[in-house]
């Protein structure tokens, strides 16, 4: 993993004379340990062959993996949560397969490998810095800093609607000047979303629809049995 001001500079060099696409850079959130933790992991995979995807687990040093389309110039950018109950990362198929996907709509796309597992809080403030670190070096990574938004899986989406309605305030001490880059998002897609609707279907606090966030798309179906989708779109 290479230092930040390294992989700025190889960026902002990438962006102006060359073709985006390339192997993704993988980036860290946060320049040195996570806020709360001791230790850093970026995590570990193991393929499930039964089931065809990866899991990565124990993640205390979350990541950004960037994947870029082909050609030149700024791109609309996503940045992906995949799922996994904020316990795992399903973090191919819910991650680098959508990220390759985006590319051939000339999206670039940013994985998010936030931390896991039971690590919510944590969770929430890798999302909220990794939003800001995209828009602040948005020159650099070949992003459209007024067209970047974001994309979630189950947890991933819970994640993904909370960034987009809890952004006027950060859930960790300021550290640098990427910190004050606008950690709202553009824009939100919720796939499949979890954790969006109580007992009596009213949405949780730390999600709670307001004016003034972005617009949201939801898509999931009648037979999840997690069905939520529908009461938050009412709310």
């Amino acid at each position: 993993m290479l230092p930040l001001a390294t992989t700025h500079a190889l960026l902002v060099s990438l962006c102006a004379a060359a073709d985006l696409s390339a192997s993704p850079l993988t980036l860290p959130v946060w320049p040195a340990t996570a806020p709360g933790e001791t230790t850093t992991n970026p995590g570990r995979d193991e393929f499930d062959a039964d089931a065809k995807i990866t899991r990565t687990n124990d993640v205390t040093q979350p990541t950004l993996h960037i994947y870029r389309p082909a050609g030149r110039g700024s791109r609309p950018a996503v940045m992906v949560c995949p799922g996994g109950g904020y316990s795992i990362l399903a973090s191919d198929l819910e991650g680098s397969e959508i990220a390759e996907w985006l590319n051939t709509l000339g999206y670039v796309a940013a994985v998010l490998h936030y931390r896991v597992p039971s690590r919510r809080e944590g969770a929430f403030q890798d999302a909220q810095r990794a939003l800001s670190l995209l828009r602040s070096h948005a020159a650099e990574y070949c992003i459209d800093p007024k067209q970047l938004g974001v994309l979630g899986f189950s947890a991933g989406g819970h994640l993904s609607a909370r960034l987009s309605t809890q952004y006027e305030h950060r859930a960790y001490a300021p550290i640098d000047s990427a910190d004050k880059a606008s950690c709202r998002p553009d824009f939100t897609v919720l796939v499949y979303p979890a954790y969006l609707a109580n007992a009596d279907g009213a949405p949780p606090a730390e999600v709670a629809p307001h004016k003034g966030m972005p617009p949201f798309f939801l898509v999931q179906t009648e037979d999840d049995g997690v069905l939520c989708a529908p009461a938050y779109s009412r709310a």
